[in-house]
């Protein structure tokens, strides 16, 4: 079994990702990155591979509408349109309940696909400029990534998500 992880965005901007970054420069300026985008993320535990998730992709236009998104498969780099001269960090937040993906899981496999497991989480991606320093924006990602007041953080919700901070996310290759 291989996991393959894909992640989904708007071909057009992110009117999500657009307000975030308009609310974190107000309320968090201080911490508030460059840089936001967003992306739906779909990790698929299957036994074929890239070439299922393609065909899986291929068949469900609800999770991939090639007519307003593009999708990339995480490696080492950047995302497509990161500027080089930023440092991003990754922020993964998924559901505590997982009842998206159970009954996703559930669809794609009456279609006929062998699908051992699957998630579904929100990537953002922050982009702080290289003089931050790698240290300092991971911090601020880490003050961004979870609603701890009305004023601070705005990514996720501790009650009913879970958020992880990452300074290493892979890059991506376009489909």
């Amino acid at each position: 079994m291989a996991v393959v992880r894909a992640a989904i965005r708007l071909k057009s901007s992110d009117p999500v990702a657009g307000t975030a970054l308009r609310a974190l420069s107000r309320a968090m300026p201080d911490s508030c990155p460059e840089a936001l985008s967003r992306y739906d993320l779909w990790e698929f535990d299957l036994p074929g591979g890239r070439e299922e998730v393609l065909a899986i992709l291929a068949r469900f236009p609800d999770i991939l509408n090639p007519n307003k998104q593009e999708c990339f498969f995480p490696e080492e780099g950047l995302l497509p349109g990161e500027s080089p001269s930023l440092t991003w960090v990754s922020v993964e937040v998924s559901e505590r309940s997982g009842s998206t993906g159970s009954t996703w899981s559930q669809v794609i496999g009456r279609a006929g696909f062998e699908l051992r497991g699957l998630r579904l989480l929100t990537l953002w991606r922050l982009g702080y400029p290289s003089a931050v320093g790698s240290a300092r924006a991971l911090e601020a990602a880490g003050e961004t990534a979870v609603s701890v007041s009305r004023n601070r953080g705005l990514l996720s919700n501790p009650v009913s998500q879970s958020a992880e901070v990452s300074a290493a996310l892979s890059g991506a290759r376009s489909l």
